[in-house]
């Protein structure tokens, strides 16, 4: 029988090594050197000890599992610290699993199941993070420590005969008091970003006149598509913050949930033929008006209020646009009153969002743009609703409504669409189509002209996910998802095909999981959480995702999945249907 003894097992990895190693091998290797430094200096300060470095992996062990936390919570605090100033895309993060059981010392390393069960917890952290087990957590002071903790639900490994409770710990503390973090109401922890960060709330109608109501939302959304554009400007998506629409939360509140510092507020009054507008721009972080301006216009001047409120933000958080002059003057060419008028419409019915609603936005649009044949704005705005409508099933006839997308998108894109509406419809439609070169130029396009748009990225990411650009598309779809904050699943669903895409497949059975507890009938994320488990060889759970999957589509088959399913390679398409035969669909 071999000798063994009680201890915490931390066990840390470099996140995407190889993918920064091609980016820049000699860089990330200094920045690796450094890194392991502070990692060992940490260890030694808190009575641990390293077994060995395994390239970018370090293994420790302490006597207690609370050291081991302390430790592990002040390496991450120290990273995030010197991480700050390089590029994200550049950066060295740890991700850190601890657990506390018998381990085998043999020769200055240790051994065993309870060391194997760290180093499987480590894939499940997220970069800069610590994923602990059951054990750990019970020692875990989550006030003292300044953290919180996510449970990532009961987990099986591969080559581990027991599940483990796994629990997800993010430092929340402050590094930098110029880039302090939030805890939004879903309780992550929000960062706020480096650039200027902005959501532009909606701006609020103060009578019951139907024109200003929908002069309002087509005011709001309009301002969101000329901000999109700014590339030295975070704004949150008009996702997240088209939820306040009904809603009257402070500034303080809707920073935190969002993530961001600024906020534009607004008000629209209908007086006669003359609309009168007030906009304020708030530092939510001590409640000061940077800027505030009162508009009192005519119906004509609607663009004018518009560029005025836009270049006024501009100027304060001092950003510069792109392509924001040729955007203004496509824009003024929407000078007919009637189409200006049904443009608004459109807006406001797409804002709602229901079937109803979007049929009606199509209409709007379409007159729009047979009453002002040369501007791009109603069929990009048209192209993108039947395209919204074709994918959501919300018809009987979905390749019409593609049909249509396309005619309209190619009519925009003729006319040099300053939107990327149309460039966003045609890269999902060539996508469908399999063309994956055009699909990717298309939006690679639409990300360039809209930076801070989250379906840009979430577009792209999906289709570099299908183009076997798997570990690319993550960072992409992490960034739609912290566009969007209170996000919905479709980008989650995204990040979790692309974990599962680049073979992190404990990751995208967390991140299925995590879809899954917002919406159990969430069929691509159970389908997702049914090819990763029987990737890792845990076939039972495997089994009991897939039967979630028909309790949802009993109806489904292998190949009618491949159907929409469109990979360029043809092997990882057939691979995948390998691991769905094997968790149960036929």
């Amino acid at each position: 029988m071999l000798s063994r003894q009680q201890a915490a097992i931390v066990y840390a990895d470099v996140a995407n090594y190889s993918g920064l190693c091609a980016i820049d091998e000699d860089g990330t290797h200094k920045l690796l050197e450094e890194y392991l430094s502070v990692f060992t200096a940490f260890v030694d300060e808190h009575d641990g000890r390293v077994h060995h470095y395994a390239g970018d992996a370090v293994l420790a062990t302490f006597e207690h599992a609370e050291a081991a936390v302390t430790c592990a919570v002040s390496i991450q605090k120290k990273l995030l610290e010197l991480n700050e100033p390089i590029p994200t895309g550049r950066r060295v993060e740890f991700r850190i699993g601890i657990n506390e059981g018998a381990v085998i010392p043999t020769r200055g390393d240790v051994f065993g199941e309870d060391v194997n069960v760290a180093a499987r917890l480590e894939s499940l952290s997220t970069p800069g993070g610590i994923c602990i087990s059951e054990r750990v957590k019970q020692v875990v002071d989550e006030k003292a420590l300044r953290a919180t903790i996510t449970y990532l639900g009961e987990r099986s490994f591969k080559n581990l005969p027991r599940r483990i409770r796994a629990y997800l710990l993010e430092v929340g503390d402050v590094i930098d008091q110029s880039t302090p973090q939030f805890r939004s109401r879903t309780g992550a922890w929000l960062q706020l970003p480096r650039q200027p960060s902005l959501a532009v709330l909606p701006f609020e109608c103060l009578d019951d006149d139907l024109t200003a109501m929908r002069f309002a939302d087509g005011l709001t959304m309009e301002v969101m598509t000329e901000l999109i554009k700014l590339s030295g400007l975070f704004l949150a998506s008009d996702f997240s913050s088209l939820r306040y629409r009904k809603q009257h939360p402070s500034a303080q509140a809707v920073s935190r949930d969002l993530g961001v510092r600024y906020l534009l507020q607004g008000t629209v009054k209908r007086s006669v033929e003359r609309l009168r507008v007030y906009a304020q721009l708030i530092d939510a972080m001590n409640g000061a008006r940077i800027w505030a301006e009162r508009y009192d216009e005519t119906l004509d001047d609607i663009f004018e209020i518009q560029d005025s409120i836009t270049d006024s933000i501009i100027t304060a958080l001092d950003v510069k646009l792109v392509s924001g002059e040729r955007s203004h003057i496509t824009r003024k060419s929407l000078l007919n009153r009637e189409a200006l008028r049904h443009y608004y419409n459109g807006w406001s019915h797409l804002v709602a969002g229901t079937r109803e609603d979007l049929i009606l936005a199509q209409r709007e649009f379409e007159t729009a743009a047979e009453l002002e044949p040369k501007s791009p704005l109603p069929p990009a705005m048209a192209s993108w609703t039947y395209w919204w409508v074709g994918f959501r099933v919300l018809t009987t006839d979905s390749k019409n409504a593609f049909e249509r997308a396309e005619h309209l998108a190619k009519r925009a894109k003729s006319m040099e669409d300053p939107s990327g509406f149309s460039s966003l419809v045609m890269a999902n439609l060539y996508l469908l189509r399999r063309e994956h070169r055009q699909a990717l130029e298309a939006a690679e396009y639409a990300l360039n002209l809209r930076p801070s748009c989250d379906v840009s990225a979430a577009t792209f990411a999906n289709i570099l996910n299908y183009l076997d650009r798997s570990e690319e598309a993550i960072q992409f779809a992490e960034q739609a998802i912290r566009l969007t904050p209170i996000a919905p699943t479709i980008y989650p669903g995204i990040l979790a095909s692309s974990y599962y895409g680049a073979g992190r497949y404990e990751e995208a059975i967390a991140a299925a999981h995590a879809i899954i507890d917002l919406n159990a009938d969430a069929t691509d994320a159970w389908l997702v959480l049914a090819a990763a488990e029987s990737a890792v060889q845990n076939y039972t759970a495997a089994r009991a995702a897939m039967d979630q999957v028909l309790r949802v589509k009993p109806d489904l088959t292998v190949d009618a999945y491949l159907q929409t399913q469109p990979y360029a390679n043809q092997k990882r398409a057939e691979e995948l249907a390998d691991r769905l035969r094997s968790a149960g669909l036929h």
